[in-house]
């Protein structure tokens, strides 16, 4: 690996010495088209349920994983056991959609 990076140090190092604009320029990113539903449902949710927008927001946090992964499956348990303990009598829902 030292060989190469000596060899493209050179490299560099010589198209500097020579004046060359080493500036990279810096690609333009792409629009961000992501859909809001889950945010707008998670926000429905916790009004019809009469909850702080941060509270429904923390016991939902599992939506934002895979659907169908073990992950998912803990976080709402524990979300769940969580609101059990804040004394809320609801079911949390499987999906928004």
């Amino acid at each position: 690996m030292l060989p190469d990076f000596r060899y493209h140090y050179g490299v560099m190092v010589r198209r500097a010495r020579e004046g060359e604009d080493l500036e990279v320029p810096v690609p333009m990113a792409l629009p961000d088209r992501r859909d809001n539903t889950l945010v707008a449902f998670i926000q429905r949710w916790g009004d019809e349920q009469g909850l702080a927008p941060e509270v429904a927001a923390s016991l939902l946090y599992y939506l934002t994983k895979p659907k169908g992964s073990k992950v998912r499956e803990r976080f709402r348990a524990h979300a769940q056991q969580e609101a059990k303990e804040k004394g809320l009598d609801l079911e949390l829902p499987e999906d928004y959609q």
